[in-house]
């Protein structure tokens, strides 16, 4: 970390009315920018720049304190504004890349927050299969054929770990939880779009084991 240092006159320690190192040596390091400002911004204009910042993105404000203001907080950063309006958006100034980078933050999480909160208004939640569970197909007639009608709900195997995927493997199978006779030697994929979520129940039933092609072919 670099030290910082000023050469102060003592006749500006007197104008100041204060003596606290850090003030001089910001007060130095910004003497060019401060007659820019001045020329450029009334105190008024400076006030209202100013009051668009809460009080912890004004922190760097702080250097500026008297004793008396100690303690950051929206009096102290309005009695430093008062005070030292142009020096208040020039010091604004020395630390206002670290200031965007906290506001966009804040906005990423306020945003998150609000998704959330949207989210649970139009109880719009993240779909996703639950191990052990029966799910009525939204498409009903799907797997209708010469097999069997009204296998219209797909089973997880409750072995199984979907977490998050929007496919699965599942069992073809009526309400109460009998496996489509044409589809009882491998759970099929589907698709977390086609089934209805929110009708979704955990499954008493027993599903068959997977059945592989030696045995399959066995069988016949």
């Amino acid at each position: 970390m670099t030290a910082r240092y000023a050469i102060i006159n003592s006749s500006e320690l007197v104008k100041e009315n204060r003596w606290d190192a850090g003030f001089h040596i910001t007060k130095n390091e910004l003497k060019d920018r401060l007659p820019e400002l001045e020329a450029r911004l009334t105190k008024d204009e400076c006030w209202e720049i100013l009051a668009k910042f809460s009080t912890s993105e004004k922190l760097p404000l702080m250097v500026l304190s008297r004793g008396s203001w100690s303690r950051p907080s929206e009096a102290t950063m309005n009695a430093i504004a008062k005070e030292y309006p142009h020096l208040s958006i020039a010091v604004l100034e020395q630390h206002i890349a670290e200031t965007k980078a906290k506001i966009e933050a804040d906005l990423a999480e306020t945003k998150a927050k609000l998704e959330t909160a949207t989210q649970v208004l139009t109880r719009s939640y993240p779909k996703h299969f639950r191990a052990g569970w029966i799910y009525p197909l939204l498409e009903t007639d799907r797997f209708d054929d010469d097999f069997g009608t009204g296998f219209d709900h797909a089973a997880i195997p409750a072995d199984y770990d979907p977490q998050t995927v929007s496919i699965c493997d599942a069992w073809i199978c009526n309400a109460k939880g009998e496996v489509h006779p044409g589809y009882n030697s491998n759970p099929v994929p589907i698709s977390i779009e086609g089934i209805d979520v929110d009708k979704g129940r955990k499954l008493d039933a027993a599903l068959p084991e997977p059945v592989s092609v030696v045995d399959w072919f066995k069988k016949r």
